[in-house]
């Protein structure tokens, strides 16, 4: 603690922590009061126009209310000298910045999220520039993966070659990718080879094969504990990386599917095909309206 006078109005007053080496008034009205009397910088108020004491020379406002007023809209630092009000692309309206700030909107050319999804236009194939002919990668989440699912769910995820099952398989093309496009996802030029076969069929060296790829009598392969309806399959790829995979039928037509277990994350139903998961939509859809709660008997509304 220290005892200091005031130098606005002389009383003697205490000071704690760490005010004891800076601290000159009693209280915020005699500090107040000090600055007014020997603030040597005058200014006007570029807001209200009203003359004040600062002790910054640059000041331009007279209090946080003002300055709070003269920092926004066209008087903000930041601020852009462009239009506020532009005609969306799709319904025609007009509209003005959003939540997302100046520059989302300057960007965008919808007013809302519906007229965007309905009137932004998506370049497929050929329109897109940058559209490669013979870029596969870029299938690989498409109709590439539709096409390698339906080819092993056919084949009951089991090697047309060897007949192992429980390891990694791969989709063949029986006619090759580069020579026939025109057969690239005909599910009838496929054909489900395990990863060694695959390799074998290709005349690629097995050096950077793996072991944990070999069957295991009883075609266990290392799997845990199938599930109730869904058995999951796990093992290592040739290339060293670690796969799962989940075989299953179909719950409406009893199809054998078998799909990674990335397409089946978050699913209580998996189906064959989109045809079969609507029809299992709006079978349930109808037992609902009648009030069946699908063990066969009615609830009571």
């Amino acid at each position: 603690m220290r005892q200091f006078q005031c130098e606005e109005c002389g009383k003697q007053a205490k000071a704690y922590g760490d005010r004891q080496d800076r601290a000159r008034f009693c209280s915020r009205t005699c500090r107040d009061a000090w600055f007014l009397k020997n603030a040597k910088c005058r200014i006007t108020c570029t807001v209200c126009g009203k003359r004040a004491i600062n002790t910054n020379p640059g000041a331009r406002f007279c209090s946080r209310k003002c300055e709070s007023t003269g920092r926004r809209g066209s008087n903000a630092p930041n601020w852009l000298d462009v239009p506020r009000t532009k005609t969306c692309a799709h319904c025609g309206e007009e509209y003005g910045p959003g939540s997302g700030g100046i520059t989302h909107f300057l960007r965008g050319k919808f007013c809302s999220r519906e007229c965007s999804r309905k009137g932004q236009k998506r370049l497929f194939g050929e329109s897109n520039p940058q559209y490669r002919v013979d870029a596969r990668r870029k299938n690989r989440g498409g109709i590439y993966r539709q096409w390698q699912i339906a080819v092993i769910s056919r084949d009951k995820a089991t090697c047309q070659k060897c007949g192992r099952t429980g390891v990694e398989m791969h989709a063949h093309h029986k006619e090759p990718w580069r020579d026939h496009p025109e057969l690239r996802f005909d599910v009838a030029n496929g054909e489900t080879l395990c990863c060694h076969c695959h390799w074998d069929e290709h005349s690629t060296s097995g050096a950077n094969g793996v072991n944990s790829g070999e069957p295991v009598p009883g075609g266990a392969g290392g799997n845990p504990e199938p599930s109730h309806d869904r058995k999951v399959v796990e093992g290592v790829t040739t290339r060293g990386r670690a796969y799962r995979r989940i075989e299953t039928n179909c719950e409406w037509c009893g199809t054998f599917v078998s799909k990674p277990l990335s397409d089946t994350k978050g699913k209580r139903h998996l189906f064959c095909s989109k045809s079969c998961s609507k029809k299992f939509f709006w079978a349930s859809q109808r037992r609902l309206s009648r009030g069946d709660d699908g063990s066969g008997q009615q609830q009571l509304l």
